[in-house]
């Protein structure tokens, strides 16, 4: 592919059990081999917490963090921690900067990156046409660094069977037991899927964006990941 002339940053969103993490691994793994210097998300984060009040005065940025604060004022959920949620929020965009102003990396894969996250926040509610959610939302997509973002794609059926198969009891659909009501929510968050995804197509027109079914055979996936970063470099 060419060695990368700056830090990548490659999203993966989808419902659960779409298999975001298992893509991001394997993917990263076929990185390394041809030579590139490759890190996962929670790897990063580990790292970056090993001198967190360093890190984060390194890669703050006032204007964005405030961007934040009123986005999450809209959609952030009042049951839920505040803090805990801006923190959530804040961290994806820190540990992304981080990454870009350190240079040691060529790419960065992150399997619960900003459109994920705000999926996690929507709960179970599913996204209305709100004119505040869209002006903060367009602030703070205008604010990040180009994303390569990875949509995931997987029926609502084998997402539900891949739920009640991991048995992970970590995440809000694991304890759901009923199959009609886990596929219910599952269609509600399918549906804000869809509608955050058209609005990022709509303000990052740029950005790459990369459509994957994932009840296909993973390295057919990770063999059309690597085409478009092949293209793409072609040109950056």
């Amino acid at each position: 592919m060419g060695q990368p002339a700056e830090t990548k940053i490659i999203e993966f969103n989808g419902l659960a059990g779409c298999g975001k993490t298992t893509l991001a691994r394997e993917l990263k793994e076929e990185l390394i081999r041809r030579g590139y210097r490759v890190i996962l998300f929670g790897e990063a984060y580990h790292i970056f917490k090993e001198h967190p009040f360093k890190n984060i005065i390194r890669c703050f940025e006032w204007p964005l963090f405030l961007q934040y604060i009123r986005f999450f004022l809209v959609i952030g959920r009042k049951k839920e921690n505040t803090l805990f949620i801006y923190w959530a929020a804040l961290r994806i965009s820190l540990i992304y900067r981080w990454c870009l102003k350190t240079g040691e990396y060529n790419f960065i894969l992150c399997d619960h990156g900003l459109i994920q996250n705000i999926i996690s926040l929507l709960g179970f509610d599913q996204l209305k046409h709100c004119e505040r959610f869209n002006r903060c939302f367009t602030s703070i997509l205008k604010a990040e660094s180009k994303i390569y973002i990875v949509n995931c794609n997987v029926p609502i059926e084998l997402s539900s069977k891949r739920i009640h198969i991991r048995k992970k009891n970590t995440g809000r659909l694991d304890v759901i037991s009923n199959d009609l009501d886990l596929k219910k929510l599952l269609r509600i968050t399918e549906i804000n899927f869809i509608a955050v995804r058209n609005k990022v197509k709509t303000i990052q027109k740029e950005w790459p964006i990369i459509d994957l079914e994932t009840d296909k055979p993973i390295q057919i996936n990770i063999q059309r990941m690597l085409n478009l970063l092949s293209q793409r470099n072609q040109y950056e």
